[in-house]
């Protein structure tokens, strides 16, 4: 939930900014997701399934 909400707050300040401080954030968001590391046991059908299941509920 945290990292949803961390996202969340991201995304609106990212919308408020000017073009030098949205590639700052860009970059620095890109290498906090290549510093996040690789999923294990990672199953593409279960997680589309997963989603399609939050969207119609």
């Amino acid at each position: 939930m945290a990292k949803n909400t961390s996202t969340s707050l991201r995304l609106h300040s990212y919308l408020l900014t000017s073009q030098d401080e949205k590639l700052s954030l860009l970059r620095q968001t890109l290498i906090a997701g290549e510093q996040s590391g690789w999923v294990e046991n990672f199953d593409p059908e279960k997680f589309k399934a997963r989603m399609r299941a939050k969207t119609v509920s």
